[in-house]
């Protein structure tokens, strides 16, 4: 079995209206809802790879909140164990640049909201340790 680790980060913002939080949408047979993020690199920090990867895929530009960092393991087609590394990111600005060749789509959702559209059990997971520690 190989390996392979992805990073990236729970990016959010906040305004009079509350805390939102950026969805993708990947393009694909296999589309999903999710956090920006994608392998790493040769001699990347795991950090470098999230900054990298949020600017990629959306465009922005954010700052790594000291003190949080989520992990997802799984496996794909008994082939591969995958590692993804989520750290908290609070975004510079809303404007969105997607990376058309992987994302379709996007949304700034409040937490339920989502909560509700995230594909993944293990998203929603952890967007909840993410709203708990912003609230914290």
């Amino acid at each position: 079995m190989s390996y392979e680790k992805s990073c990236g980060a729970v990016v959010y913002k906040t305004s009079n209206k509350g805390i939102k939080y950026l969805l993708l949408k990947s393009i694909g047979l296999d589309s999903y809802w999710g956090f920006p993020k994608g392998h790493m690199e040769y001699s990347e920090t795991e950090e470098e790879t999230a900054l990298r990867e949020v600017f990629e895929e959306c465009g922005l530009k954010v700052n790594l909140i000291d003190g949080f960092r989520a992990t997802d393991k799984y496996n794909i087609d008994n082939f591969i164990e995958k590692e993804v590394v989520l750290f908290l990111g609070e975004a510079d600005n809303s404007l969105i640049k997607i990376q058309v060749e992987e994302i379709e789509d996007y949304r700034w959702c409040n937490y339920e909201e989502a909560k509700s559209l995230l594909t993944y059990e293990s998203g929603r997971r952890i967007l909840s340790e993410t709203n708990k520690f912003l609230c914290e």
